[in-house]
């Protein structure tokens, strides 16, 4: 163990290790689920309906969330925001993401659904 590094974490070994297992375990179900999805819509014709294509885009938006967003919250939970260093462009990347993500799906949807 690196002692020089103890000073910047949060949580004792046992809690960064249970914190570590839950994320990884959220992200493999979270790509594994969404790939699925992915996949079934891609590949089988008759599953292209409109809100299956809906569908889809969500899955991707949340594969991308997944992807961009998990990695920068564990280690955020992990590290205190004063002692680490990237806190400020992490923040902004996280929130961006998370706006950027599903609210405009959802409002596409909407827009759709009551145009119908």
């Amino acid at each position: 163990i690196n002692l020089t590094l103890l000073p910047f974490y949060q949580h004792s070994l046992a809690v960064a290790s249970v914190i570590i297992l839950a994320y990884v375990l959220i992200f493999s179900l979270c790509m594994l689920g969404n790939m699925l999805v992915c996949f079934i819509v891609l590949k089988n014709r008759q599953m292209r309906t409109v809100t299956n294509i809906f569908i889809l885009n969500l899955a991707i938006s949340d594969l991308l969330v997944g992807i961009l967003c998990l990695p920068i919250t564990l280690v955020d939970n992990l590290i205190t925001g004063k002692s680490y260093v990237h806190a400020s462009p992490c923040c902004h990347l996280h929130e961006d993401s998370h706006s950027q993500s599903a609210e405009p799906l959802m409002s596409c949807d909407s827009s759709l659904y009551y145009k119908t």
